[in-house]
């Protein structure tokens, strides 16, 4: 007998109060089965096959057409009250005394009105695509849908395109996947939808939208929230909302996905349902007392014992967000830090979590937040906290976040917050850059030198850098007018007559680069050595102070014969300077550069590949 998965799976009928309902039901029988309510418009060939036959490898799942519905009799009624008690009536028709819930779009409504209605039959919920009854721009739907028809017909094509994908090119190419998929099911398909259950279901989801809000505090199961960052059709603010009013919710966001986020994205969404319905755990906790995958390390030195860890969920503070991190960054001192070269500065408890840079969604708001909430995708940098961005999740002081610029994917805006912050503390602030000036940049082919360059030029300034011969025509590509391939000449013998450097490079280098300064220019070092400006800005103590003192003598020495003012910098975490970088991106004056990205299992090799000194700008880890 061939193996039965959702291609072949038969469809069958059962009588419930004397309507027909048509199901289809697959994988084992044991357990609480897992029944699925599907979208606005859909019939049962309209789900995905791989997250049919992934639940189902090890769940029972039973999916079925509600009244009206593709091969189910009836008529499709016009509210998600009648439609909850349409389901209701089929489960009970099964035989069926507890289950599991996947309600997808207009089946998360459903599957709300199920557990509203008859809370006793439901043990957990999964609700993709959804929001909450009452939320605002849900009674758009119509609109939003002849949109996106007008747009398939124009071009020959599926309005899901429109609707359950974004149109950059990752989303045009799980679109064509997933329609590559439903069509995988050739035998014995479902009867398409009638235009009666089209208009019936606009119209309850209509109805919905402009409902007074349930009280979801009554719903105490726990629920798995699921939904893209760029859905049209239910934003996914609405989704955190409904997650923070759920007692027992939990919430993910999928990274540069639409309403359909749970197809593109069905290798994530699979394991994290089949992990959040194997939890037999008769706890409910509140979402900020679980557990979270971090990359962390243990001790200082040579052996620091970075590894994946599960942390304790962070809690919020009145003025905090907590970001589910879809990308973070790795920067230099992420590798510094492991040596113990900051212990006196950097204070973490250890074990602690690894890195600053990251690029997010708000799941959840401190009382005192004003200018974000929930839904909100943002970017920030959290250094010097004593917490860490590699993380599922983290926590950011509204005062460090910025909207991420909405031209962006994660990994591209979790590239930005160190590089972006360093170069406009050091060039704006410190150096006070001006245009017609000219800034020496080295390495100008790093993270640092990639941002700083652009940032330069847009200030007005003329460039120079260093980089290898293979890295020259990238850097003329970013603005920087003279080049010196280290490889083949010293910088100090060809470059002279500068106003600033932007100290990036360790060694004698910082001494080297005194030569090519005018009387009166200005050294800004990333790199060392610490001065005692510095350590009275940190407001260390005496002992402290007075060693970055020595530790800078000799530097200050020299700059000081040449009439040139010298100081290291430390760059601060700061949201408002992020929101102006912002403005840079979203306008194209500057670019991101990433050398490489490295999925979240593999963070530690990452920081690896960082301390090779070989990157081409950013050095990115995605989560999702």
């Amino acid at each position: 007998m061939s193996h039965v998965t959702w291609k072949n799976v038969p469809t069958r009928t059962i009588d419930v109060c004397g309507v027909p309902f048509a199901y289809r039901e697959l994988g084992s029988d044991s357990g609480v089965p897992v029944i699925f309510l599907h979208h606005l418009m859909a019939v049962l060939d309209d789900w995905d096959p791989r997250v049919i036959d992934g639940i189902a490898a090890h769940r029972r799942v039973i999916a079925f057409d509600n009244r009206g519905v593709g091969a189910s009799g009836g008529a499709a009624p016009h509210t998600l009250e009648e439609m909850g008690r349409d389901a209701i009536a089929f489960i009970r028709a099964l035989g069926l005394q507890q289950v599991d819930l996947l309600g997808f779009s207009l089946g998360g409504g459903v599957a709300q009105m199920v557990a509203l209605q008859a809370p006793d039959l439901v043990r957990r919920m999964v609700l993709a695509g959804t929001g909450p009854r009452g939320g605002g721009g849900i009674d758009e739907i119509n609109k939003i849908a002849v949109v996106a028809y007008l747009k398939a017909a124009l071009t020959l094509s599926d309005p899901r395109n429109f609707l359950f994908f974004p149109r950059t090119p990752e989303g045009k190419h799980a679109a064509k996947d997933y329609f590559s998929r439903l069509k995988e099911r050739t035998e014995n398909r479902d009867k398409p939808i009638s235009l009666q259950a089209r208009r019936a279901q606009l119209q309850a989801i209509r109805t919905a939208g402009l409902s007074t809000p349930d009280d979801l505090s009554v719903i105490q199961q726990p629920v798995f929230v699921a939904n893209g960052d760029q859905d049209l059709m239910v934003a996914s603010s609405l989704s955190a909302d409904m997650a923070r009013r759920l007692p027992h919710a939990q919430l993910t966001i999928y990274p540069d996905s639409g309403h359909g986020g749970i197809f593109q994205h069905h290798r994530a969404f699979v394991p994290a349902v089949l992990d959040f319905l194997a939890d037999s755990s008769d706890e409910r906790p509140k979402m900020n007392t679980q557990t979270m995958k971090a990359l962390t390390f243990k001790r200082y030195g040579k052996s620091p014992g970075i590894g994946f860890a599960d942390v304790p969920r962070p809690t919020l503070k009145v003025d905090e967000l907590l970001v589910q991190v879809h990308a973070a960054s790795v920067n230099p001192v992420d590798n510094m830090i492991l040596t113990g070269i900051f212990k006196p500065i950097l204070h973490f408890q250890l074990p602690a979590t690894l890195g600053s840079d990251l690029a997010g969604v708000v799941t959840e708001v401190g009382s005192g937040v004003t200018r974000f909430k929930p839904g909100d995708a943002v970017f920030a940098n959290i250094f010097d906290l004593g917490t860490g961005a590699i993380a599922e999740f983290a926590v950011v002081p509204e005062h460090l976040a910025a909207l991420k610029p909405a031209n962006l994917d994660f990994v591209q805006a979790a590239s930005i917050p160190m590089v972006g912050l360093t170069s406009w503390q050091a060039l704006k602030e410190r150096a006070k850059l001006r245009a017609d000036q000219k800034v020496f940049i080295p390495a100008g082919s790093g993270g640092i030198g990639t941002f700083a360059i652009q940032l330069a030029k847009h200030l007005g300034a003329k460039v120079g850098t260093t980089t290898s011969t293979g890295n020259v025509a990238l850097v003329r590509s970013l603005g920087a007018d003279e080049v010196v391939d280290y490889k083949q000449q010293e910088f100090e013998k060809v470059l002279h007559g500068y106003d600033a450097v932007l100290g990036t490079v360790k060694g004698d280098a910082i001494e080297k680069s005194l030569g090519i300064l005018k009387p009166g220019g200005t050294i800004v070092s990333l790199v060392g050595p610490l001065d005692a400006a510095f350590a009275r800005a940190k407001r260390l103590n005496f002992v402290l102070t007075f060693v970055f003192g020595l530790m800078s003598r000799k530097i200050m020495r020299l700059a000081k014969r040449r009439d040139v003012t010298y100081s290291f910098l430390f760059a601060r975490p700061d949201g408002a300077q992020l929101g102006e970088i912002g403005k840079l991106l979203e306008t194209e004056r500057i670019r991101p550069v990433i050398d490489k990205v490295f999925p979240f299992e593999q963070a530690k090799e990452a920081l690896d590949y960082l301390a090779q000194g070989r990157s081409k700008g950013k050095i990115v880890v995605k989560m999702y």
